[in-house]
């Protein structure tokens, strides 16, 4: 293997770990970091000198570091310094499980009321299935965080967006 070949690999390598970080970010912001998380990288000013830098915040794009630089995560290019990151991410992501809750709505609950109730008017097909995706997304776009999501929003967003025109 040549020297080039290891290197487009090794760079492949780094994508595929930048893509993963992003994924698992996702849209949080993981700040202010928790524990101590040094990176021993290039310093951005002159590209040569490397300097160990603590992580001060993670984004789905950037590291924020303690003395204020900010680098796009496709600038880190030392695996170690990806893996580490990675690591820290998915203990961050793990503990946040145990410290939070999260109610989930799906397509499934729209599914099941929608049974329910046309069992309920003589087992006519009152709606459109491929339209809950959709109701899903406007239940979404339209909660109050005051209120909540409760089945009557769900009842209101069938009869909004998936109701069959039954006119013969």
């Amino acid at each position: 293997m040549d020297s080039t070949h290891f290197k487009n690999l090794f760079d492949t390598l780094n994508q595929s770990l930048v893509k993963v970080i992003k994924e698992k970010i996702g849209r949080h912001n993981i700040w202010p970091l928790e524990a101590e998380v040094p990176l021993l990288i290039f310093n951005p000013i002159n590209g040569v000198e490397k300097k160990l830098r603590k992580i001060k915040k993670l984004t789905s794009e950037s590291v924020l570091f303690n003395d204020d630089i900010t680098l796009d995560l496709t600038e880190i290019n030392d695996f170690n310094d990806l893996i580490l990151i990675l690591k820290y991410i998915e203990d961050w992501l793990e503990k946040r499980k145990t410290e939070s809750i999260q109610i989930e709505w799906s397509i499934q609950d729209f599914e099941e009321r929608a049974t329910e109730i046309e069992e309920r008017e003589n087992k006519q097909i009152l709606y459109d299935r491929a339209k809950f995706q959709f109701a899903l997304k406007m239940l979404k776009k339209h909660h109050d965080c005051n209120w909540g999501i409760t089945w009557d929003h769900i009842d209101i967003n069938l009869n909004e967006y998936c109701t069959l025109d039954l006119k013969e």
